[in-house]
């Protein structure tokens, strides 16, 4: 009995030095610091790519439509030029039907 009350006595002794411990191991497990700063890379990881992304869409986006008016201008010349040539075609025919 007399080693545990010395034990005990030694640790009473050393309170401040305990307590002082123990309050830096619960820092230690309380701090998320790293946590949070791990965090903030990934949203801003996340965040870039979301931008990356949506710049993408947008470029595809004005391209397609690029494409389709390049596209439809082609095909609505190609459209005058056979109306024309339809004209020419009925006025050639009424120029021979009033011979």
């Amino acid at each position: 009995m007399a080693a545990f009350s010395t034990i005990v006595a030694d640790l009473i002794a050393q309170r401040p030095l305990v307590l002082d411990a123990c309050d830096e191991i619960l820092r230690g497990l309380l701090d998320t610091s790293t946590l949070d700063d791990k965090r903030k890379r990934a949203e801003h990881e996340r965040d870039t790519v979301a931008g990356q992304i949506q710049a993408l869409v947008e470029r595809q986006a004005r391209e397609t439509v690029d494409a389709f008016a390049e596209k439809y201008q082609e095909l609505e010349k190609k459209y005058h030029r056979a109306e024309e040539r339809l004209k020419a075609v009925d006025a050639e025919r009424r120029t021979e039907s009033t011979v």
